[in-house]
């Protein structure tokens, strides 16, 4: 079995290293070596990323300061080893060259950020893609290409022409990312998101994001076009997920498809997630509250809250367009609130439906918000249902949908900055 990786602890006039005997169930004894304090002590002092570990998955790398995450960044051998934070890091006038992985050698290793935070990282470059405090992540999510536990504070990234630009991640080839947040601000010129640039280089590739949120202020630099409040843009397998995610931030845009969570979404399953940011789009795109455009893919259990406004194109309050190139999608027990505006196609719920595309169970969109529109600006079904903000925000009115507390899917929480409309119970009142 695999054991957990024990945090440093701290005797008053205990010897740096001790070895214990622990018993157990059905493994015998096995010999755990328990890090004294004066082991992070040590790694406070180091400017080598490898000064402390041997960076492997029992044993991995300590990080501790700004010096040693720019080495790791400047170090493309390390970028298969294991890491793990121990301790909260300030990168205030610490610059890294690049991104800890790129196209030519993607980080493949695992990075557990112990639940710590790296504050004030800033990137700007120019002139590459997969552009973020990670460049590009591969590996199977299991043993290899994870990066977990890690929250970014007043992050800001910004980008010249290179497209897949995140505060955490420009490009999530494969592999897993969990329980990640980020604050700060994102300026992509194409395909950029507040918490990752991209996941999924091609249609087969397999990654799953998961428990991670974004509350980062996006603006549009240049040719944005796929820009989301957690993702740019989405493309995988069919068993590649977004689970119990959520994003904040507002987004300016100029033009390109936009969503309140992802830019686009091809082929992957968005699922217990989403969104409360304000879209602003200048110009013309394909732009929801949650996506900005959907197809081949599978929408369950989510939400939108925030306003969507465009110049032209198709805009709803959960997904803009629905559907391309014949492909079949999926809308499951979902709901948008926000104000739709701008636009030629404008819907309630959905800005165009091309076809494809099957409503299970019934979705909901705000009718006192938006008195003059239907649920869809192109397209029908008798799956969603227009409702009154009062309506909305009584539990009646969604049918057969699992409010079962504890075991269930959604709960009503009484006020709060959901205003009393349905939350997901993995969430709580947010």
């Amino acid at each position: 079995m695999n054991l957990a990786r024990f945090r440093s602890i701290e005797f008053a006039g205990a010897i740096a290293m001790m070895a214990l005997s622990i018993p157990l169930s059905g493994c015998g004894k096995v010999w755990v070596q328990l890090k004294m304090r004066s082991s992070v002590s040590s790694c406070l002092t180091a400017t080598m990323y490898n000064a402390i570990g041997s960076g492997t998955s029992s044993d991995p790398y300590q990080i501790c300061t700004a010096a040693q995450i720019q080495n790791l960044a400047s170090s493309s051998s390390g970028w298969s080893d294991d890491f793990q934070l121990e301790s909260n890091i300030d990168m205030t006038g610490v610059t890294i060259s690049q991104p800890i992985g790129n196209s030519t050698t993607n980080f493949t290793g695992i990075f557990n950020g112990n639940n710590y935070a790296i504050s004030n990282f800033t990137l700007n470059d120019a002139t590459n893609a997969n552009v973020g405090l990670f460049g590009v992540v591969s590996g199977n999510g299991t043993s290899s290409g994870i990066i977990e536990n890690l929250t970014l504070t007043n992050a800001n990234v910004t980008a010249g022409t290179g497209g897949e630009v995140g505060t955490l991640l420009g490009m999530l080839d494969s592999g897993l990312v969990s329980n990640c947040s980020a604050t700060g601000t994102v300026t992509p010129y194409e395909y950029g998101g507040g918490l990752i640039g991209a996941a999924g280089a091609t249609s087969a590739s397999v990654w799953t994001i998961t428990h991670s949120n974004a509350n980062v202020t996006i603006v549009g630099n240049g040719f944005c076009q796929e820009v989301g409040g957690l993702i740019g843009w989405v493309n995988g397998a069919s068993t590649s997920t977004i689970t119990d995610c959520f994003a904040l931030g507002d987004i300016s845009n100029t033009f390109g498809l936009t969503g309140g969570l992802a830019g686009s979404v091809g082929g992957a399953s968005v699922v217990n997630s989403f969104a409360r940011g304000t879209i602003t789009l200048g110009g013309t795109g394909d732009d929801g509250g949650l996506i900005g455009q959907l197809a081949g893919s599978i929408v369950e259990n989510c939400y939108a809250t925030g306003g969507v406004a465009a110049s032209n194109g198709y805009i709803g309050g959960l997904i803009g367009l629905l559907g391309n190139l014949g492909l079949t999608q999926t809308i499951i027990s979902s709901y948008a609130t926000g104000a739709v505006s701008g636009g030629s196609n404008l819907g309630g719920l959905i800005g165009y439906d091309s076809g494809g595309t099957t409503y299970t169970g019934y979705s909901y969109w705000n009718n006192t918000v938006n008195p003059s529109l239907t649920g869809f600006g192109s397209g029908s079904s008798s799956n969603v249902v227009s409702a009154s903000t009062s309506a909305m925000q009584t539990q009646t009115t969604y049918s057969s949908w699992n409010f079962t507390s504890g075991t269930g899917i959604w709960m009503m929480p009484t006020g709060g900055v959901n205003q009393s409309y349905p939350v997901l119970q993995w969430a709580g009142n947010q």
